[in-house]
């Protein structure tokens, strides 16, 4: 076949770096899972069939990231179609929290996991999905998830719009960003990981499961505070909470925090799987407003509509622009240095809901549906929400010693209580 090139988004880019950084630091590529749990053994042959579709459609599962010698331009290389991999069947195995980790590593077994997808079912009817990262993101694990479910495949290439402005104009719209950068560094924005502890280390998770009446109540409690329709400056609040929790608990006093938020700043094909298309909007938050829920959910609500109002969404499209000239190996290390160590105080997102309107994947009635992301030191933690028919799953995420047991244990407590008082 003849080579085809997609140009990257700065979402590409970003976890290409983010990627580069975990190799250099010995913590494994950036991969995430999806877990889902069914009621019933899928129709393994109905899902072979989808899983071999998905695979001839979207070519770019066969790319490789690469940067064009003539213009600089980053973007996914396709040079081959890619082979579907077997679906794995543990057909006696329950997954356990020891698989997960080891998939969030990057391996199967002791193998290392040479494809961006594969497929597993587990005992007695689980399936566990391990994406790479640097491929896809929350919105596109949604899309992904749902056509597998229903088995048809449908093939939406990512749009990617290009700017005719010139560097110099590039430069003047990132101004924002880089001015409200340099005050979170200098105000002192640090994650849970802390320098004197090693980089690297297994990632560790938990997953918290509302039932029916928690996840009503946590509904209501985040409409109450945020209106009916965004929702955003709730889970934010409870993510920032969480992390100011963690200080309290080593008596490290924070001023600032740095939360990023997902941010879609510029438009994407509808439906479109693979690629990043999500950007970030940096909301500098002052850790002395979080004390309750209610001030949290106030404080980013006024920080939100501060960063809108200063251009931050441009801003932060610009400067990612802007950086998409660096090599990608140089990129983290340049941030890193910029910003004391820290690339963000944590990560954060509320990955929507899945299946929406579904409630059967390859013919068998589903249970749930969640993602696991890797974490990367620093932050070294993650606080993360996505719902299922209406019933909320909260995924705290961390990586090696950045939380200990008993901070872990803490800010569940705290999470469970911000969202069922």
């Amino acid at each position: 076949m003849s080579t085809a090139f997609h140009p990257a988004t700065t979402g590409d880019y970003f976890m290409a770096s983010l990627e580069a950084m975990m190799l250099a630091n010995g913590q494994g590529r950036h991969f995430g899972v999806t877990v889902i749990r069914l009621k019933a053994t899928p129709d393994l042959e109905a899902l072979r069939r989808a899983w071999e579709e998905l695979h001839r459609e979207h070519e770019i599962l066969g790319a490789r990231l690469h940067r064009q010698l003539r213009g600089w331009k980053l973007g996914w290389r396709v040079e081959a179609i890619a082979e579907a991999p077997e679906i794995l069947k543990h057909v006696s195995t329950p997954l356990d929290d020891a698989v997960i980790r080891q998939r969030l590593r990057g391996y199967l077994g002791c193998e290392a996991i040479r494809h961006p997808l594969t497929l597993e079912l587990f005992a007695p009817a689980t399936l566990l999905l391990t994406w790479r990262h640097g491929l896809l993101d929350g919105i596109g694990i949604n899309h992904l998830i749902d056509q597998l479910a229903r088995g048809i495949i449908e093939k939406a290439d990512p749009v990617v719009e290009t700017s005719l402005r010139s560097p110099a104009e590039v430069f003047r719209t990132a101004k924002p960003a880089m001015v409200v950068l340099k005050e979170m560094t200098c105000a002192g924005s640090r994650s849970a990981w802390d320098r004197s502890r090693p980089l690297g280390g297994v990632p560790g998770f938990r997953v918290i499961e509302l039932n029916a009446d928690q996840s009503g109540r946590a509904a209501a409690r985040i409409r109450e505070q945020c209106g009916e329709f965004f929702h955003m400056p709730g889970y934010a609040a409870v993510a920032a909470r969480a992390l100011r929790l963690v200080h309290e608990m080593r008596q490290d006093q924070q001023a600032c925090m740095h939360l990023q938020v997902p941010f879609q700043s510029r438009k994407r094909a509808a439906g479109a799987v693979f690629q990043n298309r999500m950007g970030t909007l940096m909301l500098p938050l002052n850790s002395k407003e979080l004390g309750t829920f209610e001030s949290a959910v106030a404080h980013v609500m006024a920080v939100y509509k501060d960063v809108l109002k200063r251009g931050l969404p441009q801003a932060s499209e610009a400067l990612a622009t802007l950086m998409m000239g660096v090599p990608v190996r140089l990129a983290m290390p340049f941030i890193r240095f910029q910003n004391e160590g820290e690339i963000c105080s944590l990560f954060h997102s509320h990955t929507g809901t899945f299946l929406r309107g579904v409630d059967r994947f390859a013919g068998a009635e589903v249970e749930n549906v969640y993602s696991i992301p890797s974490l990367s030191t620093p932050p070294g933690f993650g606080l993360f929400f996505s719902d299922y028919r209406e019933a909320l799953t909260i995924t705290m995420g961390w990586r090696g010693e950045s939380l200990n047991e008993g901070e872990v244990q803490a800010v569940a407590e705290q999470v469970l209580r911000d969202l069922n008082p």
